[in-house]
This record gives structure tokens, sequence and C-alpha cells, in this order.
């Protein structure tokens, strides 16, 4: 009788695990490989009252499937960063779970910041005047393993973009009030 409850075990045991398999790939079927594109399309700066500013960017998924993944999953972090200081000023949003092929994915803008560029002049140490912008989509590590291919990123390279600090300077004393990058 033992040998007999031992040998149903892994049947048992590997019926359970089809059931279940089963049961998951039926509640979230997915193609076998999709053309997903999480993409920077725009970031621009914003200047507000005097010495306050902002970012606003835009994602879009720029590939030929639909986007979906789990929430909490990929975000979007932006930084401006006071050269004079050092400061970091940081912000960061979740994507959302679904995105159309082509779609928007949703447009994402810091509060105005005092402070986030550093506008002293100062002919002495013009390194230490204006600042840096940066702005990343960034993934949490399960994402290329959770076997979920709608949610794999097929072009890093549009995940990124900064702003020099030269760029910041030409913007600080511009009379533009939004500029893109």
């Amino acid at each position: 009788e033992r040998f007999d409850m031992m040998t149903r075990l892994p049947i048992l045991a590997l019926t359970l695990i089809g059931l279940a398999g089963a049961s998951t790939a039926a509640a979230q079927p997915m193609p076998a490989s999709c053309n997903v594109d999480p993409a920077l399309v725009s970031f621009k700066l914003e200047k507000g009252a005097p010495l306050k500013y902002r970012a606003v960017v835009q994602v879009s998924n720029l590939g030929s499937n639909h986007w979906q993944s789990a929430p909490g999953l990929q975000r979007v972090v932006i930084t401006l960063r006071n050269a004079r200081t050092g400061t970091p000023y940081q912000s960061s949003f979740d994507l959302p779970i679904n995105a159309g092929a082509g779609g928007t994915m949703g447009t994402y803008t810091t509060p105005f910041i005092t402070g986030a560029f550093d506008t002293q002049t100062n002919p002495f140490a013009p390194k230490s005047m204006g600042g840096t912008a940066e702005v990343r989509i960034t993934y949490a590590p399960s994402v290329t393993s959770d076997s979920n291919p709608c949610n794999d990123d097929r072009n890093l390279s549009n995940n990124w973009r900064a702003v020099s600090q030269t760029q910041v300077l030409q913007f600080i004393v511009s009379a533009d009030r939004i500029r893109g990058y």
C-alpha cells in the first residue's frame, strides 16, 4: 500500500501542475513573441515662476503589438540636478499596464522645482551654473523572466535621454518658456 501511494504522488503532482498551467494560459492568452517598445518620444524643460523649472515627458508604445504588464514593474524616472549644489530632484511615475500598438502610454510632469538649476551668474565658476536633466524608463528585474513577452521592451536604446549642462544653460538664459530635447 505504501509503494502504491509513492507511485501515485508524482502522477498526482504532475496532473495538478498541468491543470494550473492550463488555467493560467487560458486566463492570459499572449502571442509567443510580442513587438512592444515603450519609448521616450518627447522630453521638454519648462520655466515657471522665477527660478522654477519642471520637466514634461511623453512615452509611447512604438511597437506593433499591444503592451501588457503588471502594475509597478516599469517606471519613468526624471532627474533634474543643480550643478552648484549637486542636489538631484527626482520624480518617478508608473507606466500603465496596457497600451495599444503605436499608442501614447502617458505624459508625465514633475512639479515646478525651485532651485532645480543654478541660475547664479558666476564668471569665476561657470561650470557651477545650470545643471543637467535626464529621463529613463526602468524595469523591475522580473520583467525579462516573467513569461510575458508582451512587456519585454524590444528596443532599450530609446529609453533614456539627457540634457547636458551646456543645453540647460542655453535654456536658462534664453527667452524660451519651454524647450524640447
